[in-house]
């Protein structure tokens, strides 16, 4: 079989529960350099580009830093990019970037530079009033209508909650944007008042990225600094181009309180099917009474209007939740190709690989319903950082780097349905900071595993054999929170916790 051959079988093997998404660009396939509209590269949140053809394992080596982008505060997630828009009348590859206050009430923007050399300055850049801290999501690009998503704050975190609809091509708001975020729902919940809970914007928190899709963007919530009262949220907003309506809206727990939805900056994942997943964090737990709080979860959500479809929460979801050590402090990865969902990593040292049909529930005293819990992979209360994944030509591996611990790599076997062998396939001795993940290779070959380090470095590996030496390394100048590494077109676009993204290329 010819490597294209090759690559051809792999994509159509994608197209399953959590499938190749196709991307196109006005109704015509894109040329070029692939998008990256999405935290983690697609609505699976793999943190793949598969149309990496210029960096290899054999040339990465050969890496230099290229440019430092200089910006008014640190990057929100990650940075997107957009291959040939037009702007001021002539076509660039276009990096989309979005800031927040670094805790010293400067302002946040959103960017526009071209890709390939940003030294010659921003093409756009839209300021907005100063952002809290704490919303640290990233945006969401919908190439049909050259639209970005971004959600702000007005001002101090206790300022009002704002979705936004930014035309890509000048930076400018559209028509009806911004809307101001909203909802309440029937509940006798921390805080509620005449049987109602509503959205605090004092209390909530933007980390998760955003999520678009069938035309419709998702927010979630969790609260900003332990201030309580506090629940998680998610809703959706439609946008026609004159005005946003929401569509969906839905509360972790409107009889109980707490169980945001965190995920360290990871977006909100969706299958194919129109399915939504998410985890919470400690709070109220009743789901297995029939109840309508959530802590502790996975859960699988219907779209548009948000409704609870399946759940799991683990057996000793009690204790962990009592002492503060979260389940949803990490989002989920669709595993492409197959139903399987994969947790990352938790406070209380776990991780597990479910069946998305069939979630588990909750068994009291366990063991757990789950296809594999793994359990003692990390240290207590060091946040795991977010998987991502590689379809190689007859293997599927699964990458996790919380802190204190080396760098991991899952084996999935298609054939058994779940991780062979059942535990930590390889592991970097070296690699033990943690940080953020992502992968790139030429279809299902040339994989390098890119690897943003709390050591204030960046890292190339062989996506093989995360064991082996790094194939390349560089000092950065600091990392921040819920950040996460670009690596489109030959160069790495790295955000740094210094207000600016150092670009890297041959």
């Amino acid at each position: 079989m010819s490597a294209r051959e090759e690559r051809g079988t792999s994509l159509r093997a994608l197209a399953s529960l959590f499938g190749a998404a196709i991307l196109v660009w006005g109704g015509r396939s894109l040329a070029g350099p692939p998008p990256v509209l999405t935290q983690h590269n697609d609505n699976s949140r793999t943190g793949a580009n598969l149309s990496e053809t210029t960096l290899t394992p054999a040339n990465v080596s050969g890496l230099q830093k290229l440019y430092t982008i200089s910006l008014d505060a640190n990057v929100n997630g990650q940075v997107l990019y957009v291959p040939n828009v037009t702007i001021q009348g002539a076509a660039h590859n276009v990096l989309y970037i979005y800031t927040s206050n670094n805790a010293n009430n400067s302002p946040c923007s959103a960017y526009a530079f071209d890709a390939d050399n940003p030294s010659s300055g921003p093409l756009w850049r839209h300021q907005f009033t100063s952002s809290a801290q704490w919303t640290t999501c990233t945006p969401v690009i919908d190439p049909s209508t050259n639209t970005m998503y971004v959600l702000t704050k007005d001002t101090t975190d206790t300022g009002k909650t704002r979705l936004r609809a930014l035309d890509i091509t000048t930076g400018a708001e559209k028509p009806g944007s911004p809307v101001l975020v909203g909802a309440r729902v029937p509940g006798t919940g921390d805080g509620s008042v005449n049987g109602y809970v509503s959205f605090a914007t004092y209390h909530a928190d933007c980390r998760p990225g955003l999520l678009f899709l069938n035309g419709v963007v998702y927010i979630a919530f969790a609260h900003n600094s332990d201030s309580y009262p506090y629940h998680g949220w998610i809703m959706g907003y439609k946008y026609n181009g004159s005005r946003f309506s929401r569509v969906g809206r839905f509360c972790t727990c409107p009889n109980g309180g707490e169980a945001g939805v965190w995920m360290a900056g990871d977006g909100l994942a969706a299958d194919s099917n129109g399915y939504i997943y998410c985890t919470t964090g400690n709070g109220t737990f009743t789901a297995n009474t029939r109840g309508t709080s959530y802590g502790m979860c996975v859960l699988k959500l219907s779209t548009p209007y948000l409704r609870v479809i399946d759940w799991f929460a683990p057996y000793d979801e009690l204790g962990n939740s009592n002492a503060d050590e979260d389940f949803g402090n990490a989002g989920v990865l669709g595993i492409p190709g197959t139903n399987r969902l994969f947790t990352g990593g938790t406070k209380f040292g776990s991780a597990f690989l479910l069946d998305s049909t069939n979630l588990g529930h909750f068994t009291s005293g366990g063991p757990d319903k789950v296809l594999q819990r793994f359990d003692n992979l990390m240290s207590n209360d060091n946040v795991g950082q977010t998987p991502v994944c590689w379809n190689a030509t007859s293997e599927e591996y699964v990458y996790l780097w919380p802190h204190s611990t080396g760098l991991m790599q899952f084996q999935y076997d298609p054939s058994q349905g779940q991780f062979n062998p059942a535990g930590i396939y390889k592991q970097s001795s070296s690699l033990t900071s943690g940080g953020s993940l992502a992968v790139t290779a030429d279809g299902s070959s040339s994989g390098i595993l890119w690897a943003v380090g709390d050591n204030n470095t960046f890292y190339a590996l062989d996506a093989t054999d995360v064991s082996k030496a790094p194939l390349w390394s560089a000092s950065l100048p600091s990392v921040g929170h819920f950040q996460f590494p670009t690596i489109v077109n030959g160069k790495a676009y790295v955000p740094t916790g210094s207000a600016t993204v150092i670009v890297y290329g041959l």
